[in-house]
This record gives C-alpha cells, structure tokens and sequence, in this order.
C-alpha cells in the first residue's frame, strides 16, 4: 500500500487521530454527566421526558463508531486506504445524524435558556418552586449536553473534510506509484530488447589472428623408420694420418710467387 511522506507540522493523519480523541472526550463527558443526572432523577421519583436517556444512548452510539474509525485508521492503516476513509466518511455522517435529533430534542425542552421540558418532580431542590423543569444548578448538565453535542458535530464536519482530503492525497499517490512501475516495466522491456540484439562478447580464441588447425593423428598410420648406414658411419683408426694440406712437389707454385728469389738463396748456401 501506498506510504507517502507527511509534510508540515500537523499532517492530516495525525489532525484525525487527535480529533478522534477529542471525540472521545466529549462523548465519555456526555455519557458521565448524563448518567449523574439520571441517577439523581431516578432517586427523587421524578418523571423524565426522555432527553436524558437520549443523550445517553447517542453518546454510546457515537463513541462506539468513532472508536471504530480509530482502530480501524491506526491499527489496520486505514488512514492510507481508499476504501476504508470511504467508510469513515459514512461513520462521521452516520455520527452526525445522531447528534442532530439530540440537540433538537433539547432545543425543544428550553435549552440552552432553561429546562422546562427535561424532568418534573416534588423536590423543590431538584425541580424548583413549579415542579416542572430543574433548578439552575441540575440545568447545568443538560446545557453542557447541548453545548458539547454541537461541537461534536462541528468536529464531525472537520473530520469529514480532513477525511476527503486524504482521499485526494492517497489517490494522488497510487497514480504516482502506478506511473513509476510503467516507467520501470518499460525500461526493463527496453533492457531485454537491447540484450536481445547486443553481440555476444568476443572470447579469447575468437581474439587470436591466427587458427590453428589440429588434427587428429590417432587415425595416421605408423610409418617404419629407416636404420641408419653402418659402414657409412666407421670412423678411421687414429694412427692414419691425412696427408697435410698445401701444393705438392711436381706442382707449380702460383703465378703470383716468383721462383729466382728461392734459387739465388740456395747457390750461396752451396758456396759458404
């Protein structure tokens, strides 16, 4: 589910939680009071018109629903659901349709000028000098009742539109969130498609210039090899000595050397 940032010092959700309290408050205050009251009518046999009793019943029914709302917003989120803020709005309006015959109820007994209508009895204390309505000091507790039943349905009416606007917000958010998932799923689509068409990469051997091809000799045949020349390879015996290398005697000496010089040497030896 949608979790969106809350901005500004007092938030709408955290608004609704605390005029659920308030709520609270008031309906448990009404519901005190009025049982006071009624006890205190009870006990001096006083005949009542049914505007106590009334606030009451309206007061536990109001305080049920918006302890409903309460859980419901707090525990289950629901705070951040469509459905359930449309089902709250229906709670508050449900809310006030029972506050608004209440405070007509005790329009009709005299109040907020004075409680003719709310009771009649014998106590002089209790209902006064007339006997009808209650002195100033009872009077108190359903003029509190009156008071407090208008602004619990001012603070249903600020519910409601706090309610509304959150609606608008939690909207606001599931569209944001469904755009950026098509924005996601269409860029992994574009991801694929891009994958899909992209070369593979080039491995070592498809990086060498130069194949080399191999093959498979275990299907040559073996070829004899040839034994080498034995006489070929004697060696002469040591004590043969190769004749030593230069012209011999019956030869000429090369064009280049001159024989005169040789022969003079030779005639002075003879002499000395």
């Amino acid at each position: 589910m949608a979790i969106f940032r809350e901005k500004g010092r007092w938030p709408l959700v955290r608004r609704l939680r605390w005029l659920r309290i308030g709520q609270y408050v008031l309906n448990v205050t009404i519901i005190g009071i009025s049982a006071f009251l009624l006890a205190v009518l009870i006990s001096n046999d006083a005949g009542l018109g049914g505007s106590v009793t009334m606030a009451i019943a309206v007061a536990g029914l109001t305080l049920i629903l918006t302890g409903m709302q309460q859980c419901f917003g707090t525990r289950l989120a629901g705070y951040r659901r469509r459905g359930c803020l449309i089902f709250f709005i229906f709670f508050d309006l449900l809310c006030m349709g029972l506050q608004v015959p209440l405070v007509a109820v005790l329009a009709a007994a005299g109040l907020p000028v004075d409680c003719h209508g709310i009771a009649f009895g014998k106590d002089p204390f209790v209902f006064g000098e007339s006997g009808r309505g209650l002195t100033p000091n009872f009077c108190a507790v359903p003029n509190t009742t009156f008071w407090l039943s208008i602004i619990l349905i001012l603070s249903y009416m600020y519910t409601l539109s706090l309610i509304i606007r959150q609606i608008v917000a939690v909207s606001r958010e599931l569209k944001l969130l469904r755009q950026e998932e098509k924005d996601t799923a269409s860029n992994e689509r574009i991801t694929a498609i891009m994958a899909a068409h992209q070369a593979p990469p080039r491995t070592w051997n498809r990086a060498r210039p130069n194949q080399v091809e191999t093959v498979d000799l275990r299907s040559e045949p073996v070829r004899a090899v040839d034994e080498p020349d034995v006489e070929a390879a004697v060696v002469p015996p040591a004590d043969v000595v190769p004749p030593a290398a230069g012209p011999s005697a019956g030869e000429a000496p090369p064009p280049y050397i001159s024989a005169q010089p040789v022969h003079d040497l030779a005639t002075r030896l003879k002499k000395n």
